[in-house]
């Protein structure tokens, strides 16, 4: 399947230098009228409500690692796929790809002419579950007819909301899409410019078509997104804000590695100690002129709290291990170090909040090394392998 397709191709990236790494600090002050941080992902979460501000949000710029990667022309599949491109592997690499779409490239292209590989922006939820608030959001360059037309083909049905005309299909999050062509979220779909926006319910798509004309409030509008993208947002690629208790859940509901694995964190000299509560985490895959980076920020409603928690974060980081394979096959463990290093942390204190950034350069291999997967390191940690953000791994026993 497509999918795996994309994971193994994550895994072998060409050799390139890292360039030198800056301290971390405000990427980009917000902009005097709009007081919106500029950047790609600012634009993103300027486009989701505020009532997903304690989901997992996912993020890309497909635009921007076509720049990075050199493929501003390609725009099609067929394009990619060019034997000389390599395309695929560099487009995706450490930039993710909505886990729906990615087995379902030919037939969006097939039935409703939408091709992936055209988009330049996306953002979407992540949550399972039988009425999952869920919802995706994709920024290209999209043919309305179309687009439209294939809807029609497969029976959606027009709704107005507020002068907006969305598309519908069936009931609000009715089980039996799961085994449809374009899948759950795509249930209900609104045209908007150069965007598509795709949800399993009608208010789901109702909020979406607000937030995207103003007329509600956005995640722009929680202090911790919003701090952490004026941190870390600039020259993001790929990203994932995750609230620290959806961690422990996902670890304690879908994961399938021993939790024995836990005990090399928890006993001899590097033991780890506890972080600060903490609100929200960004972690991801940014790069800024030369520097290849994977970051990390962590929102404290507390001042200091970063400063107190600089040395354990680094300490977690430097000692962490993970399994390159997955849950399929016999376990290995490699230290993520092998991928990213050295890792350092900056701080950001605000009057009532304070930030710890942690970045480290992207390492690469020169030959197909399982162990050393560089910029892809974050997505293939995220969702199952996050230990090093717990506060305290007593939760995850």
């Amino acid at each position: 399947m497509l999918l795996g397709v994309v994971l193994a191709l994550s895994l072998v990236t060409p050799a390139c230098t890292s360039g030198v790494v800056t301290p971390s600090a405000p990427a980009s002050a917000p902009n005097l009228l709009t007081g919106r941080p500029e950047s790609r992902v600012a634009e993103a979460l300027g486009r989701v409500p505020l009532e997903f501000s304690s989901e997992v949000i996912q993020f890309a710029d497909y635009s921007g690692s076509r720049t990075v990667n050199g493929l501003e022309e390609v725009d099609s599949i067929e394009e990619l796929f060019h034997p000389d491109s390599r395309g695929w592997e560099r487009l995706y690499s450490g930039v993710p790809l909505h886990f729906h779409l990615s087995e379902r490239v030919s037939t969006m292209i097939d039935l409703i002419g939408v091709d992936v590989v055209a988009f330049d922006l996306s953002v979407w939820s992540w949550k399972f579950g039988s009425r999952p608030r869920i919802f995706l959001l994709a920024e290209g360059n999209f043919d309305h007819e179309i687009v439209t037309g294939g809807l029609r083909a497969l029976d959606y049905k027009e709704g107005d909301y507020a002068g907006a005309v969305y598309y519908r299909l069936n009931e609000d999050f009715d089980p039996s899409l799961l085994t449809h062509p374009l899948g759950l979220p795509f249930n209900r779909v609104a045209l908007l410019d150069d965007q598509i926006l795709a949800a399993p319910s009608t208010g789901i798509i109702e909020q979406l078509i607000d937030a995207n004309r103003g007329a509600s409030p956005n995640l722009l509008e929680s202090e911790p997104h919003r701090a952490l993208t004026v941190a870390i947002g600039e020259g993001l690629l790929g990203g994932a804000f995750m609230p620290p208790h959806w961690i422990v859940e996902n670890w304690n509901t879908v994961n399938t590695r021993s939790v024995s694995r836990l005990d090399r964190y928890m006993e001899g000299s590097e033991q780890w100690g506890q972080l600060s509560p903490y609100d929200l985490a960004l972690f991801g895959y940014r790069v800024q002129g030369d520097a290849e980076e994977t970051v990390l920020a962590l929102y404290y409603p507390d001042h200091a709290a970063a400063a107190r928690d600089s040395g354990e974060l680094e300490k977690r980081w430097n000692s962490f291990y993970f399994d390159p394979k997955g849950p399929i096959g016999d376990p290995i463990e490699v230290p993520a170090t092998l991928s990213c290093a050295p890792f350092a942390t900056s701080i950001i204190e605000g009057t009532d909040h304070s930030v710890l950034v942690g970045t480290c350069p992207v390492l690469r291999s020169e030959e197909r090394n399982l162990a050393v997967i560089g910029p892809s390191l974050w997505s293939w940690l995220f969702p199952s392998e996050l230990q090093f953000l717990v506060w305290d791994l007593e939760e995850l026993k």
